[in-house]
């Protein structure tokens, strides 16, 4: 079962963490998931990927003001420092995560 104090907001503080907060019924959300699985295949030391179903967490929809999906949040050092409203092509996903993430986990490339 997923605690989202202890896999987010705790783990951040060891290595960013995006949540992809998403329904079952969204078609951008199935869209955009094997970009996501895909991306993180490719840089897994760069960031953690967790995965929030809103209907199965409805508080962390409001905490975080979520009103519709997908939406990403970017977690580091126990704080969320950015986040993407909607789906994200795969090339947007990239630019984004080099531009938000911390350079000290970025991989050289």
């Amino acid at each position: 079962m997923m605690n989202f104090q202890r896999d987010v907001v705790e783990k951040s503080r060891d290595i960013p963490v995006l949540v992809q907060f998403w329904m079952e019924n969204c078609g951008p959300c199935k869209t955009l998931k094997p970009i996501l699985a895909d991306n993180h295949s490719k840089r897994p030391h760069d960031y953690e990927l967790i995965e929030v179903n809103i209907r199965e967490h409805p508080e962390l929809g409001r905490k975080y003001t979520i009103q519709s999906v997908p939406v990403l949040l970017l977690f580091n050092i126990g704080q969320m420092i950015s986040r993407v409203n909607g789906f994200i092509p795969g090339k947007n996903l990239n630019e984004w995560l080099d531009r938000e993430l911390p350079v000290e986990y970025l991989e050289v490339k």
